[in-house]
């Protein structure tokens, strides 16, 4: 876990300088450390007997590398403001350059977006088990209680998407908003609701002055 935030902090200072090809075998590599300890969880779950120091292990290294994944994505994701003009497909800026910044930014975007929508499923998907009962209830509730913060992180973020972004990507997120409205969890239905008044609420109403 030390290992992940000295990668981000180094990435925090040298994303710069990296060639896209550099960052995008970094990403894959801390996104392969994800999935790894993610399936084993995911077994867990689904009623797999795990050792229980592996189990714990596996926990720790998928939430971390969940929140330093997420972290890095949205940091270079918010490259691309709503000014922002990446370079044309297929040219290569020099390293440092603004638009080198802004082709990291634009290799974030999906990345970011479908990773925030497995995050989310995920998250629905442990809260059903907490609450369905079973063998593995007590288990889902305590992945549930961890997993909380890189939700209200991952929401945060959602949430401070400029409005081109927000409306582009709002058709893939809403069903899970919906959802996670029934959510046991305080700050993700207070985060949920500033959703839906400050940034939903907007588009909608500007889609009716449209008509």
């Amino acid at each position: 876990m030390l290992l992940l935030s000295t990668v981000y902090q180094l990435l925090q200072l040298n994303y710069h300088l990296m060639k896209l090809a550099d960052l995008e075998g970094l990403l894959n590599c801390l996104h392969s450390m994800y999935e790894k300890s993610h399936h084993t969880v995911a077994d867990a779950l689904g009623g797999k007997a795990v050792p229980k120091t592996d189990l714990d292990e596996a926990m720790h290294l998928e939430l971390e590398a969940m929140a330093l994944y997420l972290q890095i994505l949205f940091t270079f994701f918010a490259k691309l403001t709503p000014d922002a003009k990446p370079p044309p497909k297929g040219e290569t800026p020099p390293l440092g350059s603004e638009g080198h910044t802004l082709l990291i930014g634009v290799a974030a975007e999906y990345r970011l977006v479908s990773f925030c929508l497995h995050v989310l499923r995920e998250y629905l998907g442990v809260h059903n088990a907490a609450v369905g009962g079973g063998e593995q209830a007590a288990f889902a509730e305590r992945m549930l209680a961890e997993l909380t913060p890189s939700i209200v992180t991952l929401l945060s973020g959602i949430l401070a998407f400029h409005e081109p972004q927000f409306v582009r990507h709002l058709p893939g997120f809403y069903p899970l908003f919906v959802d996670l409205m029934h959510c046991d969890s305080k700050e993700i239905r207070e985060l949920l609701r500033d959703i839906f008044s400050q940034r939903i609420g907007d588009v909608l109403h500007q889609r009716q002055q449209a008509l």
